[in-house]
């Protein structure tokens, strides 16, 4: 997702959160925080597929997240569009074609164009060569001498909606431990229910 974006929580709060999440054993603490930042990458992933259009299919079908925790503790989350699988259908075409096709896929590294903008290729330049050569850039081979498309800058705009969400998610998960283990009995434990995320928003 972007890294110009950035979620500063209250030191306060974030001492009382941090308070909170040292009564339960590391690896619990581990398993409710990657809860909580699962359903926080569920709600970004909800909203880039809303905001990419329709005209990329195969971008909407391809939002993945990806979760990781390093061995210091700290839980890595990426959101964006994988790859797909396998070689581009594009291999077997040259110049423009090959560009459109790389365009429609729009997945993976691809979906630059979509996410920041791109120039159309210019009337004005040369047809590329059908091989590349050494240096087959130079000249006036390239694009980005057209008209500007501005992007649609997906990830900046699911970032902006949903990182609110993140604290509250995760002192949902810790409201849900404790009451856990504060039931008498496990048929008790069995009825607690997660309450809506909305309820802690105002917490944070």
């Amino acid at each position: 997702m972007s890294s110009d974006l950035a979620i500063t929580v209250n030191k306060k709060s974030q001492a009382e959160l941090q308070a909170w999440l040292n009564m339960f054993p590391v690896a619990m603490q581990d398993a409710l925080m990657k809860r909580a930042l699962r359903q926080y990458a569920r709600d970004a992933m909800a909203v880039m597929k809303a905001q990419t259009p329709n005209r990329y299919p195969d971008a909407k079908n391809s939002i993945r997240y990806k979760m990781k925790l390093w061995p210091s503790d700290i839980i890595w989350v990426g959101i964006g569009y994988r790859t797909i699988p396998g070689q581009s259908a594009g291999r077997f075409a040259f110049g423009r074609q090959r560009r459109a096709i790389y365009d429609e896929e729009g997945v993976g590294w691809r979906t630059h164009f979509m996410e920041l903008g791109f120039h159309t290729w210019s009337s004005a330049l040369r047809k590329p060569p059908t091989a590349r050569g050494l240096g087959w850039k130079r000249g006036l081979y390239h694009r980005g001498r057209g008209a500007y498309k501005r992007g649609k800058f997906v990830s900046q705009i699911a970032a902006q909606a949903t990182s609110g969400k993140v604290v509250p998610y995760m002192i949902r998960e810790l409201d849900f431990a404790t009451r856990q283990a504060l039931a008498r009995s496990k048929r008790e434990m069995r009825k607690v229910r997660r309450r809506n995320v909305l309820t802690f928003t105002a917490q944070v």
